[in-house]
């Protein structure tokens, strides 16, 4: 067994940092957190990571507290929507006692791949302060399945004390979620949004940059209706000149009408690029929400001259794919499809995109 510390300051040495570097490990088919405080910021910071290590086919449990307001409605809807996306590799629970003189207090992380079990224990909840900003300790361990049979066997036995079937372990659900917002308002804003200004100058750049999250407002009630039923088949929806290179913007309409999406429903839709009947990519691909805009990245339309028309067609036999492909500017394709959209298409406003659904 190797045992290493990790001794977390002011963004230098972060924890986070090794958290992501061992998600992303391709041998890595297990992960499993029991964590007492789990904000949407320090869910960010492993997001691109998590949806890969899903995405390949591994199996996420989280265990975290509600306590104290220590974990956020955001952070909770963020894992609810994942173990839809992905279920059933994805179990999302939480343990309580019911009683604030009983505490849910944690912080455990645990990779497995097939020889190996790597688990940290210390002090760093799932939050921005506990990934990076904090002065956090964590213990590394290292432990070989078919060596070190004995540590292997305590690790696994602590994980079960708190997974096994108990009155104190609960499933989360819309309905938890909304008695969190209730009990606790949204997640406020600080480290979560905005980091606070570094202790120490020489070290500020250390601090990963992310992009300011969406917070549920104070009205938020979560969906209890049915999945929506799209009955169009195919899209056209000009690309126009975006924020940034690689991102389309959907419309709201378009989010419902084709995908079977509500606006502020956590997905994930797998992308096939063709050209020429033949498949060049595949891709998956998350929806975000972010102040009532949905986007989704298109890699393949970087460096392309705008308006790019993208004709989408769902595959029949699965409701998240889609065939796509990219009708470029002034060719034939594109100036039929243009005129097509000028003389049915519709548009949010008189200078936003155009797009038909049939």
């Amino acid at each position: 067994m190797q045992i290493d510390f990790v001794n977390q300051v002011f963004g230098t040495n972060d924890f986070g940092a090794r958290l992501k570097v061992n998600l992303a490990d391709p041998t890595v088919c297990r992960f499993r957190a029991l964590v007492a405080f789990v904000k949407r910021y320090g869910l960010a910071y492993l997001e691109p990571e998590s949806t890969s290590f899903l995405t390949r086919g591994g199996t996420m449990e989280w265990i975290v507290g509600l306590d104290c307001g220590g974990t956020s409605p955001e952070a909770l809807e963020y894992l609810l929507g994942l173990s839809r996306s992905y279920r059933p590799r994805v179990n999302v629970r939480y343990f309580s006692a019911g009683s604030q003189h009983h505490v849910f207090h944690p912080k455990i992380y645990m990779l497995d791949s097939a020889n190996e079990l790597t688990a940290w224990v210390g002090s760093s909840n799932t939050t921005g302060g506990g990934m990076f900003l904090n002065c956090e300790c964590m213990v590394q361990l290292k432990i070989n399945k078919n060596v070190d049979l004995t540590e292997a066997r305590l690790l696994e036995a602590l994980w079960d004390s708190y997974s096994r079937p108990s009155p104190y372990l609960r499933r989360v659900t819309d309905g938890v979620i909304q008695k969190l917002v209730e009990r606790y308002g949204p997640e406020q804003p600080g480290e979560s949004y905005n980091p606070p200004r570094h202790p120490i100058r020489r070290t500020r750049s250390h601090l990963p940059s992310l992009p300011r999250l969406p917070r549920l407002n104070r009205n938020y009630r979560p969906s209890t209706q049915p999945p929506l039923r799209p009955r169009a088949r195919e899209l056209i929806m000009e690309i126009l000149q975006e924020t940034r290179d690689t991102q389309v913007q959907i419309p709201t309409e378009v989010l419902a009408k084709y995908f079977g999406l509500r606006s502020d429903e956590i997905a994930q839709i797998r992308l096939r690029y063709k050209e020429n009947n033949l498949t060049r990519s595949i891709k998956n691909r998350n929806i975000v929400h972010h102040r009532g805009m949905h986007r989704v990245e298109l890699e393949t339309i970087s460096g392309l001259r705008r308006p790019v028309i993208a004709v989408f067609h769902r595959d029949p036999r699965r409701r998240d794919t889609y065939d796509y492909e990219l009708l470029k500017n002034g060719t034939s394709e594109y100036k039929r499809e243009r005129r097509l959209l000028q003389n049915r298409g519709h548009q949010t406003t008189a200078t936003s995109r155009l797009w038909l659904t049939r």
